[in-house]
């Protein structure tokens, strides 16, 4: 056995290892991830999946220059409605207490965890919103 850091194509070969392992337990996930574009280059995406009936949320990033315009609340709709259509039942997120803790109760999730102190002074809150 060899032990080393991770590469980039070693990353790929454990999310791939763990998903197949989850296959039988929860079914293929599926990718409902979404970026958005300007004058060629990333300004905002969602990574998410959807696990089973769960749609989890890795990651939603909005640049600075386009936050406050409604561009996170749309890429967290379109992913919701992409988990809706392949029967997603609530979606999951997390985030940093400097990030938006305050963002998500406005668009329908609820708090259901807290670490504090996570990162050095920094909490970490996860949030659900159950789908009709």
């Amino acid at each position: 056995m060899e032990w080393r850091e991770c590469t980039q194509q070693d990353e790929q070969a454990v999310l791939e290892g763990l998903r197949a392992y989850n296959q039988p337990y929860i079914g293929a996930s599926t990718d409902l991830s979404q970026c958005v574009e300007e004058d060629g280059r990333v300004v905002a995406g969602i990574l998410a999946r959807l696990l089973g009936d769960c749609i989890y949320v890795e990651i939603l990033w909005v640049d600075e220059s386009l936050r406050h315009r409604g561009v996170g609340r749309e890429l967290l709709a379109r992913v919701e409605e992409a988990g809706r259509a392949r029967g997603a039942k609530r979606i999951e997120l997390d985030t940093f207490s400097f990030q938006a803790p305050e963002y998500y109760p406005k668009l329908g999730f609820r708090e259901f965890g807290r670490v504090e102190p996570y990162a050095g002074t920094h909490g970490r809150y996860y949030f659900i919103k159950e789908l009709d």
